[in-house]
């Protein structure tokens, strides 16, 4: 309550494909922060030219003169209090223009127009009061709507309250229910709560719960949803082509074969509408099978009760909604985990010689979806290895693991080399850790690099884009370098920073790790259109494809409202959720020790696939969606454990002694 209670933050930008912001707004969506990555939404990459208009308010907390800067690419005015305090317009390159303005404590009005006419563009809106340095305006500080400085004041406090308050009524509950628990225990509401908790016990009543809810919530997507297309999956489509072509093995070396070919056995159909939404309608029901994967997982490890609330939480999220909604690999990647969890749980419960060929055929299939797996196999290896029994065993099974892990994944790098100049599954990790390192971390190159051609890029890219890491790689295209050497040299680079701060680099991954865990990372959003509010992407505004159009057909759609609230309102706070699966994951080593092996398994398996992406890339939500369902899971078993804890025997004088 008190979360929804907030103000919304950030200002609402409205998009226009001219120059003159005249006629109606292609987009209209609400930007937290006001920069060049803003921007880099599909705009820039879609229209030669456009224009954007940010209106809302800014909140000042202590009055006093305050500066105000905007730096261009082209160009842009700044209106505060209905007063231009920075006016940088014209055509030109990245250019700052400053300017001052008295500003009482309170919520002014503010509006910021930017133009661009083609080419590079860069945009950035800092302030500063006094004499202080300049920065960038938190989102904080941004609200989309005029409201009065005392109900923001009241709206930010209310989330505190609303804890104090859960707080006392959670000890209230706590001491009413510890004292009545035996004299209720026998009536006949219990009775019946104990015969639906025995019913939820059977299995096939709990898969029936959870198909039902999940095939209602996607039908509910469908009918007032659309396909999102990112500008990324335009590498699928391309493949799709390959294929159609009878280029089998033709594919994009930053990415894996096996999502192309479930694109393929559609558009190879059609590609006009419906089969956009014919695509969206198999994601989801991969997403129905995952939701029942992800619970006979979980029962396996926590029992049915835990499992199937996980799942229930799963088969609601709004960011797997979401997810499947779109045209990446996401949900079919989920939906093989999910599957794969199932061969890897019977393999480290009851290793067997038929088991490790299965397990080893399951991370291969992983790792062919998503090039983040490619590691992943060590993990049900090294739990296999604890239940084997005897050493020649454990050596049979891990030869037998690796061998058919390596019979894949070994020619497939060797095409790799032949084709693309690099031996491995996949490129892309130097330039996911050039900007954890360069532009999250903000490093450095030392002094005496041994990359100094890197450095001299570098410090261009700083100066003049919005994203070093990207102007560094297209630069040494410029240079002739290859993809696979760019990329390369890239990695190289980054690890040489790294290892000169290593301390404050894994600092620095297990604070972005928890930022990533907790979420939102903005790629879910309402948009705005002639045919009204729909769930949209930042990154997909402005770009469209057949048969993927990313905006709705029609204005005549009236379940698409109630969409646009569901994912307004009803966003699962993963903070919360990552806290609670934490709890869940020590409890669960903790108790029940024949367990261990297979909650082990899926506690590394949440870990491996958030952690990971968290150290080598930026973090997104996509990348810690592969292990929601397993957060939920453990969340639920953290829940459990402390209610339990709580309620499972009243205090008397008798039992605090012991």
């Amino acid at each position: 309550m008190g979360r929804l209670a907030l103000p919304r933050t950030g200002l609402r930008g409205h998009y226009y494909t001219n120059l003159t912001r005249s006629g109606a707004p292609v987009a209209v969506t609400i930007d937290e922060s006001i920069a060049t990555d803003t921007l880099d939404n599909g705009t820039a990459g879609v229209w030669p030219a456009f224009s954007v208009e940010w209106t809302g308010a800014i909140v000042i907390d202590d009055g006093g003169s305050y500066q105000f800067a905007t730096i261009s690419d082209d160009g842009s005015e700044l209106e505060i209090a209905d007063r231009v305090v920075v006016s940088n317009g014209g055509l030109h390159g990245p250019q700052q223009a400053a300017g001052t303005i008295d500003l009482a404590a309170g919520v002014h009005p503010i509006r910021l127009r930017y133009e661009q006419a083609g080419g590079g563009f860069a945009l950035e809106l800092k302030y500063a009061r006094d004499d202080a340095p300049l920065s960038a305006i938190p989102a904080s500080r941004l609200i989309p709507d005029q409201m009065s400085y005392r109900e923001y004041r009241v709206r930010r406090a209310i989330p505190i309250a609303s804890a104090v308050v859960a707080v006392l009524m959670w000890i209230a509950a706590t001491h009413v229910l510890s004292r009545n628990r035996r004299a209720t225990a026998s009536t006949r509401h219990a009775r019946r709560l104990s015969m639906i908790m025995d019913l939820i016990e059977r299995p096939g009543v709990a898969i029936t719960i959870l198909i039902a809810v999940a095939v209602a919530m996607r039908i509910f997507m469908m009918l007032g949803s659309d396909a999102i297309l990112w500008g990324d999956s335009d590498v699928f489509i391309a493949t799709f082509g390959d294929i159609r072509d009878g280029h089998f093995l033709t594919h994009d070396p930053f990415r894996t074969l096996l999502y192309p070919y479930f694109l393929t056995a559609f558009l190879i159909w059609s590609g006009e509408p419906p089969m956009d939404q014919v695509i969206v309608g198999a994601q989801h029901l991969l997403g129905v099978i995952a939701a029942v994967a992800f619970f006979l997982a979980g029962r396996a490890a926590f029992g049915t009760r835990v499992a199937l609330a996980g799942a229930l939480i799963f088969a609601v999220h709004t960011t797997q909604l979401f997810y499947e909604n779109s045209i990446l690999s996401e949900a079919f990647f989920g939906f093989v985990l999910a599957l794969c969890l199932l061969v890897l749980l019977s393999f480290v419960r009851a290793p067997t010689l038929p088991r490790a060929l299965a397990a080893g055929t399951a991370c291969v299939f992983l790792t062919m979806t998503r090039p983040i797996a490619e590691y992943f196999v060590v993990i049900p290896l090294a739990l296999a290895m604890l239940s084997a029994a005897g050493w020649r065993q454990r050596f049979k099974f891990g030869v037998a693991v690796i061998a058919v892990y390596a019979a894949v994944l070994l020619p497939w790098a060797a095409m790799n080399q032949r084709n693309f100049g690099f031996f491995g599954v996949a490129l892309g990790r130097g330039l996911g850790l050039f900007v954890r390192t360069f532009e999250i971390e903000h490093f450095d190159p030392p002094v005496n690099t041994q990359y100094p051609e890197i450095k001299t890029i570098l410090d261009d890219g700083r100066a003049t884009q919005y994203s070093p890491a990207t102007f560094v790689r297209d630069e040494l295209r410029r240079r002739h370098y290859s993809a696979a050497q760019a990329d390369d040299l890239m990695y190289r680079s980054a690890s040489e920073a790294v290892r000169s701060r290593p301390i404050t680099f894994a600092i620095g991954s297990l604070r972005q790790w928890w930022r990533q865990l907790g979420g939102p990372l903005g790629d879910e959003k309402i948009c705005t259109s002639a045919e009204g509010q729909y769930v949209c992407s930042p990154r997909t505004i402005g770009y469209a494809r057949e048969p993927f159009l990313n905006r709705p057909r029609s204005a005549n759609e009236p379940i698409r409202p109630w969409v646009v609230a569901y994912f307004r309102h009803f966003r699962i706070p993963m903070h919360v959720v990552s806290a609670l699966a934490a709890l869940g994951a020590i409890a669960g080593f903790a108790a029940n020790r024949g367990l261990l092996i297979p909650r082990l398994l899926l506690v590394l398996t949440a870990a491996y696939f958030t952690l990971l992406p968290a150290a080598a890339q930026s973090p997104q939500d996509r990348y810690r969606l592969p292990a929601d369902a397993l957060l939920f899971i453990l969340a639920a078993f953290g829940v459990s454990t402390l209610i339990n804890r709580l309620f499972s025997a009243p205090i008397t004088p008798d039992s605090s002694r012991e």
